[in-house]
C-alpha cells in the first residue's frame, strides 16, 4: 500500500481530476494539495472528510 500522498494522486488521476479543480473541491490551494501529495505536509480531519466524500 502506497503513502496517503501517493494514494490521494492515483485516485484523483483516476477520475481525471486536474490538481486545481480537485484542491476547489475540498478547499484547499492547489500548492496545499501538492503538498498533499508529495507526503510534505498532512491533511487535517475536516479536509481528510472531504477527499473521501
Amino acid at each position: 500500500m502506497g503513502s496517503l500522498g501517493n494514494r490521494i494522486k492515483n485516485l484523483r488521476e483516476k477520475k481525471c481530476i486536474s490538481q486545481k479543480d480537485f484542491a476547489k473541491q475540498i478547499g484547499v490551494s492547489s500548492t496545499v494539495l501538492s503538498r498533499y501529495e508529495s507526503d510534505d505536509r498532512k491533511p487535517d480531519y475536516d479536509t481528510l472528510q472531504s477527499i473521501a466524500d
